[in-house]
């Protein structure tokens, strides 16, 4: 057994990574980007998936699970059973390990709240967990068919799309009392704060992964203050606002023995040498000048990904409370 507060992403999708035959996902709420890099493990390996969940029409509304993560997930055939009044998180991999603990399967749950998961990998731990997902999935389907289909979500959109058109229904659901902490930054940043929006074309996977971003050193955004979000290609859509933690400048083809000279932690380095690697076989990097590398944390998820109306490579400029009003253009 062993007790996981940190890099919760990264270990979480370690495991699903490695997978050769199943996964179980039990999570009350679901995001879209967990929900597309499950999705890519799956296709990629024929895994078996089932998830279950809930389907709340008021965590649909304010944001707290995805719909859209739901018909992505019906629409590459695994299946979503739905149960009220669930609060379990567990995630079963080839039905020999597993994780449980606090964190839903959504990205700011995995990187940005507190939360608690623990790694179970020996048969006598495992067991009583495989038995409790076995019995919650069997007793579902004894039930009734409770099987999400692609028809309710569409109902379910048109009914979410007509409220976030009210402004009175969403300051009403967005409604929460209690200390904040943010354990990634004191700063307080307010709606009217300019964030940066530029084009990343076929980084933004690797950006959202690793949050980090690097382009050419001798290439610079003017303007740039403390926030930044990036726009994909094909539309220009922005999934998520991040805070700039730090820069450096590295040279991405002698990247070994800069990195170990940096200042920064384990787990940061260890997330630049894995950027560089994965976006040298991808992407690539142009030679033979440094980047300049921005350290990220997230800020706040865009579900909605609004998108500009007309998309080009140039930086565009908007407030924070731009981005967040849930128009689908900005």
């Amino acid at each position: 057994m062993q007790l996981l507060s940190e890099n919760l992403e990264n270990r979480l999708f370690k495991e699903i990574d490695v997978c050769n035959e199943s996964i179980v996902v039990v999570s009350p709420f679901l995001g879209t980007y967990t929900i597309q890099r499950l999705i890519n493990s799956v296709k990629k390996k024929g895994l078996n998936c089932t998830v279950v969940t809930r389907f709340d029409r008021k965590a649909f509304i304010d944001g707290a699970s995805s719909l859209e993560a739901i018909k992505n997930l019906i629409n590459n055939n695994v299946t979503v059973l739905a149960l009220k009044n669930l609060h379990s998180k567990v995630y079963v991999f080839d039905k020999k390990t597993c994780m449980i603990g606090s964190a839903n399967f959504t990205k700011k749950a995995l990187t940005q709240n507190h939360e608690l998961l623990v790694s179970l990998t020996e048969e006598e731990e495992v067991s009583p967990i495989l038995n409790y997902t076995d019995k919650l999935i069997d007793d579902i389907y004894v039930r009734g068919n409770w099987q999400i289909t692609d028809e309710q979500i569409e109902a379910e959109l048109k009914i979410k799309n007509a409220y976030v058109e009210s402004e009175k229904v969403q300051s009403v659901l967005s409604y929460s009392w209690g200390a904040e902490l943010n354990i990634h930054d004191s700063k307080r940043i307010d709606l009217n704060e300019v964030v940066l929006s530029v084009s990343v074309g076929g980084t933004h996977q690797l950006v959202s992964k690793y949050l980090i971003h690097a382009h050419p050193n001798d290439r610079n955004y003017n303007q740039l203050k403390d926030l930044i979000t990036f726009r994909q290609s094909e539309g220009g859509r922005m999934a998520a606002v991040y805070y700039i933690e730090s820069t450096i400048v590295i040279d991405p083809f002698k990247w070994k023995e800069e990195l170990e000279g940096l200042d920064y932690s384990v787990s940061v380095k260890d997330r630049i040498h894995k950027y560089i690697i994965e976006r040298s076989i991808g992407f690539g990097f142009e030679k033979p000048i440094t980047f300049k590398f921005y350290i990220l944390s997230l800020v706040e998820d865009l579900l909605h990904e609004p998108r500009p109306k007309t998309n080009n490579a140039g930086p565009r400029y908007y407030t924070l409370g731009d981005l967040l009003n849930r128009n689908e253009y900005v």
